[in-house]
C-alpha cells in the first residue's frame, strides 16, 4: 500500500495535464469501483496527465477540476486504508487531501476531510490535535447549516472531550445532540447519541441516569435488528451493572455481546468486552479465567491499534499472572505495561505541542489572506502578530512546565512500579520452598464449604472441573471427543441441579462445594 501511495504522489506533480473529458471518463469508475480496484482507477486518472497538454485559455477550469479530483480521490483512499485498519497509511493519505481540499470550493469536501483526519488522530490517543480539528469540522457544518453533520460532530466532540476527562463538556454537546436527533426521527442516530450519553453520565457518577440512557439505546437497536449496534449498547450496559455491582447481569450482557461482535469484527468493542468480563473474574478470584480474557482483550486491542484499551488489559493480565504465581510472566508484563503508560503519557504532551502549533498555523493563514485583501490593514496585523509571538512565547513556557509535571509523575509511577516489582520477586523464595502468601492462606481460609450438594454423574463433573479451567463448550467437546451439543445438554442439567444460570455462578459453587480447587489453593 505504501508504494502505491508513493505512486500516486508522484501522478499528482503532472496531473494538471488531465482533460474534463478524461475526469468524468475516469472518475465515473472510480465512483463504482471498490476496495484495491479503486487505488487501480485512481493511479490511472492521474497518470493520464502523461499523455496530453491542456489548451492555454481553459488551462483554470480544468486545474481547479483536476485538484477537487484528486483531493476525492485521496479523501476516498483514506476512508479505503480505515475500513482495512490500515491507520497510518489512512492519516497520511488524508494530510495529503487536506491542501487540496482547501483549495477547492466545496465546503462538505472539506469537512469530510477534517473530520477523517480528526477520528484518525483520536484513534492514535492525539486527543488534543483531534479536538482542534473536529471543533474546525464543527464551525465549517454551523456555515452550512448541516444538520446531520452537525450532530455528529457534536457526538465526536463529546467523545474526545470525556476521552480526556472534561466530562461535563462532554454533556453540554451530548445533550443538545440527542434532541437534534429526536426533532429527525433517527432512530440509528439517536441510539448512538444515547450510547455516548450512557458513558457520559456513568463518569460523573450519575448511574441511574447512565442505566436510562443505555436501556432506551439498547431498545431502539434491538427492535430495529441492528447486531452489531445492539452488541455495543449491550457492552455499555454492562459497564453500568458493573458500576452497581450487578455482576451476575453484566456477566449475561457480555456474553450475550461476544459472539455478535466477534461476526462482525468490530475488534475495538470486543476488546472492551474482553476486558470487562476479565475484570468480573477477577472480582471473584477467578484468576485462570480472568487471564486468558484478559489476554484475548490484548490481542484484540493490539489489532486495532487502541493503546488505551490494550493499556488497561495489561493491567489486569500482569495482577492475574501475580496472583496465579507467574512471577516472570508478571515481571514482563509489568514492563510493558509501564513503556506502554509512558508513551500514552509522552504522546499526550506531543499532542498539546501539535494542537498549539495548528492553532497558531491556521491563525497565521487567516492574518495572511486579510493582508491579501486589504493593504491598508497592515498595522493591524503587525499588532495581532506581535501578540500572537507574545502568546506563544507564554504557552510555550506553559508547556514547558506542564512536560516537566509529566515527566515528574512518570517518575514517581516507574519507582512505585519498581516498589512492586521488589514485592513480586520478595516472593520468588517463599513459592521455591512450597509456601503460601499470606494473600492465598487468606483465600484459602475464608472460602465458604457446602454440605448439600446435588449428585452428578462422572461426566457431569468432568465437564463442572473443565469449565473451570476456563475452557469452553466447544473446546471441552473436543477434549471429550463428543459433540458441542452433548456439552451444552450437560451444562443445562447442571444448571438445573444446582439452580443457577451462568458459567461464573458455576466456578463459584464448584469452589464452595469443594469440586474444584483452584490454582494456588492446591
Amino acid at each position: 500500500m505504501k508504494k502505491r501511495l508513493i505512486i500516486l504522489s508522484i501522478f499528482l506533480l503532472v496531473g494538471l495535464n488531465l482533460t474534463a473529458t478524461d475526469i468524468v471518463s475516469i472518475y465515473s469508475r472510480w465512483e463504482a469501483a471498490s476496495g484495491a480496484q479503486r487505488v487501480r482507477i485512481g493511479n490511472e486518472l492521474l497518470a493520464k496527465g502523461f499523455e496530453e497538454d491542456l489548451i492555454s485559455d481553459q488551462r483554470s477550469y480544468h486545474v481547479n477540476q483536476v485538484i477537487e479530483s484528486e483531493a476525492r480521490i485521496y479523501d476516498m483512499m483514506s476512508y479505503y486504508y480505515y475500513v482495512n485498519d490500515q491507520f497510518d497509511d489512512a492519516l497520511s493519505t488524508a494530510l495529503m487531501a487536506l491542501p487540496l481540499c482547501e483549495k477547492c470550493s466545496d465546503d462538505e469536501l472539506l469537512a469530510d476531510c477534517v473530520n477523517n483526519i480528526g477520528i484518525l488522530y483520536q484513534r492514535k490517543g492525539l486527543f488534543g490535535q483531534a479536538i482542534s480539528y473536529m471543533e474546525r469540522v464543527y464551525k465549517l457544518d454551523l456555515k452550512s447549516k448541516n444538520q446531520s453533520g452537525i450532530s455528529s460532530t457534536m457526538n465526536n466532540l463529546a467523545t474526545l472531550y470525556l476521552a480526556t476527562g472534561q466530562a461535563e463538556t462532554a454533556l453540554s454537546y451530548i445533550l443538545p445532540a440527542i434532541t437534534m436527533e429526536r426533532e429527525s426521527g433517527n432512530d440509528e442516530r439517536l441510539a448512538i447519541r444515547l450510547g455516548l450519553a450512557s458513558d457520559i453520565w456513568l463518569a460523573m457518577g450519575q448511574t441511574e441516569k447512565a442505566l436510562s440512557c443505555v436501556n432506551e439505546a439498547y431498545k431502539l437497536d434491538r427492535d430495529a435488528k441492528r447486531e452489531e449496534k445492539s452488541a455495543i449498547r449491550l457492552s455499555q450496559k454492562a459497564a453500568v451493572l458493573i458500576a452497581i455491582e450487578e455482576d451476575i447481569e453484566a456477566e449475561k450482557c457480555l456474553n450475550e455481546a461476544i459472539p455478535i461482535l466477534e461476526t462482525k469484527h468490530d475488534i475495538t468493542s470486543l476488546a472492551i468486552c474482553y476486558n470487562q468480563l476479565g475484570h468480573l473474574y477477577y472480582k471473584e478470584a477467578l484468576y485462570k479465567f480472568a487471564e486468558k480474557t484478559y489476554r484475548a482483550a490484548y490481542e484484540q486491542a493490539s489489532k486495532a491499534g487502541s493503546d488505551y484499551v490494550k493499556k488497561k488489559a495489561l493491567n489486569g493480565l500482569w495482577l492475574c499472572q501475580k496472583h496465579l504465581g507467574k512471577l516472570n510472566d508478571a515481571l514482563h508484563t509489568l514492563e510493558e505495561y509501564t513503556q506502554l503508560s509512558e508513551k500514552i503519557a509522552d504522546d499526550r504532551a506531543d499532542s498539546a505541542v501539535e494542537d498549539f502549533r495548528v492553532r497558531y498555523e491556521t491563525k497565521e493563514k487567516e492574518d495572511r489572506l486579510m493582508h491579501e485583501q486589504d493593504m491598508s490593514k497592515i498595522r493591524l496585523i503587525v499588532v495581532i502578530c506581535l501578540s500572537g509571538f507574545s502568546v506563544l512565547l507564554i504557552v510555550l513556557l506553559a508547556l514547558t512546565y506542564r512536560m516537566f509535571r509529566i515527566r515528574h509523575r512518570q517518575v514517581k509511577i516507574l519507582t512505585k512500579n519498581q516498589e512492586v516489582k521488589d514485592k513480586l520477586l520478595s516472593l520468588v523464595p517463599a513459592i521455591s520452598n512450597n509456601k503460601e502468601s499470606a494473600e492465598i492462606k487468606e483465600i484459602v481460609e475464608n472460602i465458604e464449604t457446602l454440605d448439600d450438594v446435588p449428585k452428578m454423574t462422572s461426566r457431569e463433573l468432568e465437564v463442572v472441573k473443565l469449565c473451570c479451567e476456563g475452557l469452553t463448550s466447544k473446546e471441552i467437546a473436543s477434549k471429550l471427543n463428543v459433540s458441542v451439543r452433548t456439552i451444552d445438554t450437560h451444562k443445562s442439567n447442571i444448571f438445573k441441579k444446582i439452580g443457577i444460570s451462568s458459567t461464573l455462578e458455576l466456578v463459584k459453587y464448584a469452589v464452595k462445594a469443594g469440586l474444584y480447587t483452584p490454582p494456588g489453593k492446591q
